[in-house]
């Protein structure tokens, strides 16, 4: 017995994909950033009001679940 093939995945499955992996690294690369250009002496990093570690563990998060949905895909 021959297994069927997958069905192919739709073009708005993958530009999902690459919005949540796009959005993931600019939401981490943000923080990074704000994190990175903090002077010593000032208080912790907001952006946009968000203290910057939570935007990179949602920017993270979201990296990987675009990861994850592109490799159960594939």
């Amino acid at each position: 017995m021959t297994p069927e093939p997958k069905p192919r995945a739709s073009t708005a499955a993958y530009l999902g994909i690459a919005a949540l992996v796009l959005l993931g690294t600019a939401l981490f690369a943000t923080a990074a950033i704000a994190q990175i250009r903090r002077p010593e002496t000032a208080p912790p990093a907001h952006v946009l009001g968000v203290p910057a570690w939570q935007l990179a563990t949602a920017g993270f998060i979201s990296t990987l679940a675009g990861g994850l949905w592109l490799r159960r895909l594939v």
